[in-house]
Order: C-alpha cells, then structure tokens, then sequence
C-alpha cells in the first residue's frame, strides 16, 4: 500500500507540475479560458475531487 502511495503522490505532483505550466503558459498567451469548465457541469465533480486532493498537499 505504501508503494501505491508514494507512485500516486508522485503521478499527482507531475500533473501538478504541468497544470503550473499551462497557467504560466496561459497568463501570457491567454490560450485556456477557464469559464468553459465553469460552465460545463460534467466538470462540477472532477472540478471537486480535484479541488478535495489537492487541497491536502
């Protein structure tokens, strides 16, 4: 189980990684427009379990 754990918490810091990069990459170029995920509701729950996972690191 702790072996899952720390491949899940290094999985989790990469896509954290990249997520840093595209709002670096999107504050100069503007290429991602967040009110599309804000008003599509099948993003509401990944939008909030991501929030949730995140929010512990």
């Amino acid at each position: 189980m702790a072996s899952f754990l720390t491949v899940f918490d290094a999985q989790l810091a990469k896509y954290l990684e990249q997520l840093e990069q595209l709002k670096e990459k999107n504050q100069g170029q503007r290429l991602f427009q967040p009110s599309f995920w804000l008003q599509q509701t099948d993003f509401d729950v990944a939008r909030e379990v991501f929030v949730a996972v995140c929010h512990d690191f």
